[in-house]
């Protein structure tokens, strides 16, 4: 079950709980049997969502959401949206961490943005009159809330609350891109490694990263034998550990150190997310 509501970097600033009566099932494949009890039951909202959107609606707009949130399980390496399709659904993560990518010339793929529990993908979906997604894939196994555009649709076309919190986020999310596109291109490969650590750790739920090298070198499109060897030296420097596709981040402070800016900079922009929720 997931019942803490605060964010592991304290991003989101809440007020006393607040209640709702949840009227219909809030379910989703492998998970009715729990959910369909909670729907006769009073609940914070708290309690039934991590994702940082989600906590700053207010609750009458969250209540109108509510309805038609489904929980979805994505594997690691699961695609969400194929390269160039389309897709009728929203996705609110909640512990899954997707990852947008684009497919480059001599065929490596690179990863152009990274979304967990403080974003939302798929926002094409409402953006456009026949949208076009870019290709995103599990990054960390987890669960996601999903809704159909249909119905989000037209909430987010009342304007109010919900429409500032999504434009809110549609700007940082371009910065976010834009700063990735600047990091892909001019910093160096061990400083771009450390940076993609650190902001997969904040979005992590886990003490652990459950990655392999292989998968961490397809994401940031360079070639594994460069990868390990960028690894093995944090090893050894004590700033890292891994073992059998994990990854243990022993000293944070100096894998910042160790990072382009683009990291404090991500991290400064997530956290104007800092919403104070109302009645």
């Amino acid at each position: 079950m997931i019942n803490n509501y605060k964010t592991k970097n304290g991003y989101i600033k809440r007020n006393a709980p607040l209640m709702l009566k949840v009227s219909q099932p809030f379910v989703g494949k492998g998970f009715a049997s729990h959910w369909n009890q909670v729907s006769r039951e009073t609940f914070p909202i708290g309690r039934l969502t991590n994702n940082t959107l989600l906590l700053a609606l207010p609750s009458i707009d969250f209540a109108r959401l509510l309805p038609h949130l489904q929980m979805v399980s994505f594997n690691s390496g699961e695609d969400i949206y194929q390269p160039d399709g389309t897709s009728e659904f929203l996705y609110f993560p909640e512990t899954a961490v997707f990852s947008q990518l684009n497919i480059l010339a001599d065929g490596r793929t690179v990863e152009t943005a990274m979304i967990g529990y403080e974003g939302i993908a798929g926002l094409s979906t409402i953006l456009s009159f026949q949208p076009k997604t870019f290709w995103t894939q599990t990054l960390i196994a987890g669960i996601a809330l999903r809704i159909n555009a249909k119905n989000f649709k037209p909430e987010f076309g009342r304007g109010g609350f919900l429409q500032a919190v999504l434009l809110d986020y549609i700007n940082l999310y371009v910065a976010h891109i834009s700063q990735r596109a600047i990091c892909n291109i001019h910093h160096r490969i061990e400083e771009r490694f450390c940076s993609w650590l650190l902001m997969l750790d904040d979005r992590n739920r886990k003490s652990r990263l459950i990655l392999t090298q292989e998968q961490i070198a397809y994401f940031l499109g360079v070639h594994r034998p460069t990868l390990t060897l960028i690894a093995q030296d944090l090893r050894n420097n004590g700033i890292i550990d891994y073992i059998r596709g994990r990854i243990f981040i022993l000293n944070r402070q100096k894998l910042e150190q160790s990072a382009c800016e683009c990291y404090s900079l991500t991290k400064k922009n997530l956290a104007y997310l800092s919403y104070n929720q109302t009645d």
